[in-house]
């Protein structure tokens, strides 16, 4: 056997692993059974140990297959990059790469852009740091190539293409002396009778949208909001004492001490993080700084470093558009 063919064979490996079912694994992989079968045989034989327990009725991973599944996932992905190294530097590829982030949120894409760096450093970065509305137009105006956004409706969302990387949870900000300041939790249905605040749509288009779904999901009608600004008058307005603001998780580090936050329990309030691109954008670079988060996530260092810089949240790495948002959006954007 040749190196390609056995990585062909770990390639048909991980669907198998991923189906658990030899018929639909041969389906996807344009291949009959027995030659699945036989590539797997072939495997275990070099392995010295089945990786699959199978009878008539069930096909599982053996404790030895999980363990081995973990490692040449890492393999795959890392002889991936390899060969797109190669194919680029043959070609003389030196090309750029424009990334868009929020101006108060950059830790959930710095890992990548670190590694990416490391990875490629013939590919030239430059950074655009601003609004949410900014970095979406900045996408869709080939200002720059991807933005790292909530996924929320907007205008022209449906020209473009979503990269989902995590679920983010929701929580409340109010004010220190708030009659809901000492609780550690509480569910959404109990903001009911609260007055909303939030960044308008000049600001934060779809946003308010998203929360105000997310309510009436829990049977209530927001308030009349008071909408402000920017982000820096919603955190003043409630430090000043007025309202409560929904915000990511990744706002407890704005705590100060005339506000705190407090976490909503239930399990659909939560908000994804995506990179978004234009689905018409040929840039190569883009799929090769997306692979980048699927190595941080084999690895765990994303989940490591959301949790360090975010208070010791811990948010649940979900591939590419694997899982439906909380809240079902009126456009679906490309996927």
């Amino acid at each position: 056997m040749t190196t390609a063919v056995k990585i062909g064979y770990l390639r048909e490996f991980i669907v198998l692993a991923q189906t658990l079912n030899f018929r639909k694994a041969a389906e996807a992989l344009y291949i009959t059974q027995p030659v699945l079968s036989k590539h797997i045989s072939i495997l275990e034989e070099e392995v010295g140990t089945s990786l699959f327990f199978r009878n008539n009725h069930t096909v599982k991973l053996t404790k030895a297959g999980e363990l081995f599944l973990k490692e040449v996932r890492d393999i795959v992905a890392r002889y991936d990059e390899i060969k797109e190294k190669i194919k680029l530097d043959d070609a003389g590829f030196k090309g750029k790469l424009g990334i868009g982030m929020l101006y108060y949120s950059k830790e959930h894409i710095t890992p990548a852009i670190e590694l990416f760096k490391k990875n490629f450093p013939h590919i030239k970065l430059h950074f655009f740091a601003s609004t949410p509305n900014e970095v979406v137009n900045a996408v869709l105006h080939d200002i720059v190539d991807i933005g790292a956004v909530m996924h929320v409706d907007f205008p022209n969302s449906h020209t473009l293409t979503f990269f989902d990387l995590y679920q983010e949870p929701l929580v409340v900000m109010v004010h220190r002396d708030h009659h809901l300041a000492g609780r550690s939790s509480v569910s959404m249905s109990e903001l009911k009778d609260e007055c909303f605040v939030n960044v308008n749509d000049n600001y934060y288009y779809g946003y308010f949208e998203y929360i105000k779904r997310l309510c009436r999901r829990h049977g209530f009608e927001p308030k009349e909001p008071a909408l402000v600004n920017d982000y820096e008058t919603l955190l003043l307005t409630i430090q000043s004492g007025f309202g409560i603001a929904v915000l990511s998780a990744n706002m407890k580090k704005q705590s100060n001490p005339c506000s705190t936050f407090v976490d909503i329990e239930d399990e659909d309030c939560v908000i994804t993080r995506s990179i978004i691109y234009k689905s018409s954008n040929t840039n190569p670079a883009i799929p090769l700084f997306l692979k980048q988060f699927d190595y941080l996530k084999n690895e765990l260092l994303l989940h490591q470093y959301a949790r360090k810089t975010m208070n010791n949240e811990m948010f649940p790495f979900r591939k590419k558009n694997k899982n439906r948002p909380a809240v079902t959006l009126k456009n679906k954007p490309a996927s």
